[in-house]
Order: C-alpha cells, then structure tokens, then sequence
C-alpha cells in the first residue's frame, strides 16, 4: 500500500521560492557586476561598462537586504529566531575580524580587502546557522 506524501505548507513554498530566487538572482548580479567591475578596470577609462559594474555591486547589499526582510516576514517564529540568533553570532563574529584586522594593519603593513569582511560575515551566517538548527534538531 502506497503511503501518502507528506504536504509541504504553502508559506514554505513561497519561502524557498523566494530564498532560490533570491540565491540565483544575487549570484548572477554578483558574477555580472564582478566582470563588468573587472573589464572597466583593466580599460584606460572605466566608461560605461566599469561604472555599470560598480553600480550593481553597489546595489548588492540592498537587493540582498530587501529579499531577507520579505523572506524574514514570511517565515513561522521557529525559523525567524533561528535567523536572528545566527544574524546576531555573524554581526558579533565580523566585528572582532574587523578589530584584529584594524589592529594588525599599521603593525603588519598591509591592507584587508573590503570582500573579506563580506565573506567572515556570510560565512560565519551560514555556519551558525546550520550549527544552531542541527543543535535544536538534536535536543527535540
């Protein structure tokens, strides 16, 4: 006897919807605007293709930030604090990386790139995350 499939709620469909969306659009503006970015640079003048790739890495974070707070609105109470303790470990997590790095800059001389801050911060969100919810999946 064939056993029926389980249901998926409709606000989690939309949610994943929205977090594909939101992962698949984000990579192409971020490969699109990275080798404009990169083909203005290497011309004598930037012109137009350097300044539209500036414009888009420019206008990343507020894309990113507009699809986190429509998929934040549409999550149930477990799912939004589970982003917001992860958000709070990543916001903790890149400030220390920024202190020690402004520490060590003038005394190693070298600058740290603007994307390494992105990236302790994303990486660090993503790895509370799947810390913290494989942590609550384990007590319950």
């Amino acid at each position: 006897m064939k056993e029926p499939e389980a249901r998926i709620p409709k606000r989690e469909q939309a949610v994943s919807k929205l977090s594909m969306y939101m992962g698949l659009m984000g990579s192409l503006l971020v490969l699109l605007g990275g080798i404009a970015q990169n083909y203005g640079q290497s011309q004598p003048s930037p012109g137009f293709i350097g300044g539209f790739g500036q414009g888009v890495t420019v206008t990343l974070p507020f894309f990113f930030v507009f699809l986190a707070v429509k998929i934040m609105t549409m999550q149930d109470e477990y799912a939004r604090q589970l982003q917001f303790h992860s958000g709070w470990i990543a916001f903790t997590a890149t400030m220390l990386f920024s202190g020690l790095m402004l520490a060590l800059e003038p005394i190693l001389h070298f600058q740290t790139p603007t994307w390494a801050y992105l990236g302790v911060g994303m990486l660090s969100f993503g790895v509370a995350t799947l810390i913290l919810g494989w942590r609550d999946r384990r007590t319950n």
